[in-house]
């Protein structure tokens, strides 16, 4: 049975958002290796080294990829992955209220979106025959 539209439309764009994160993290490392490079330090009161950004990077790397493997076994309608998804949606969603950015309200409205199409009637239904 193929997904329906709802659960397809909401992979896509969960997708985009992992590739985001590799991106995101990527940049991470990138900016620490520099940042130990040039011995130099970021962040409030300059306390942030190069090591901790390259950190941050890799955890966002892993933890996307992670995500991915739930992603695509929602897609193959394993219930069990969607609620995982939904979870891991809900909680980088906390993530986003450390600061009101524009680009912040437009992530959280995406991702309702994202979880929202997870959730309705013809969904439901493809999980429960899944």
């Amino acid at each position: 049975m193929s997904a329906p539209a709802p659960v397809k439309v909401s992979f896509w764009i969960l997708l985009i958002a992992i590739v985001l994160s590799v991106i995101v993290g990527v940049l991470a490392i990138m900016s620490g290796s520099f940042l130990n490079t040039t011995g130099e330090r970021v962040g409030p009161g300059q306390g942030m080294s190069g090591n901790i950004l390259i950190g941050f990077g890799i955890i966002a790397i892993v933890l996307s990829l992670i995500e991915l493997l739930f992603l695509w076994k929602m897609k193959a309608g394993k219930n069990w992955a969607r609620i995982t998804v939904t979870v891991i949606e809900l909680l980088g969603l906390v993530g986003l209220f450390g600061g009101v950015h524009v680009l912040d309200i437009i992530a959280t409205v995406i991702t309702v979106v994202a979880i929202a199409l997870l959730w309705t009637p013809s969904s439901n239904r493809y999980f429960r025959k899944a």
